[in-house]
C-alpha cells in the first residue's frame, strides 16, 4: 500500500518541476515571483508537519507500539 504524500513533499516536487520548466524564463520577473510563492507554499506546510510532529509526539505515519485511547 502506497502512502500518502505529505503536503511538503508534494510542494517540494512542484517547486522542482517549475524550475526545471523556467531554466528558459522569459526575464527574472517572470521566474522569482512564481518560485518566491511556491518556496512559501512549500515552507509553510513543512513548518506546520514539524509542529504537529513534535505536538503528537512521532511522525506522520509512524505507529507507536500500543494504542492510546
Amino acid at each position: 500500500m502506497e502512502k500518502t504524500r505529505a503536503p511538503s513533499e508534494r510542494k517540494a516536487q512542484e517547486l522542482q518541476a517549475f524550475v526545471q520548466r523556467q531554466l528558459n524564463a522569459q526575464s527574472g520577473e517572470d521566474f522569482l515571483s512564481p518560485l518566491g510563492r511556491l518556496s512559501t507554499e512549500r515552507v509553510v506546510p513543512e513548518a506546520v508537519e514539524e509542529e504537529q510532529a513534535a505536538a503528537v509526539g512521532r511522525e506522520r505515519y509512524e505507529r507507536r507500539a500500543r494504542a492510546h485511547g
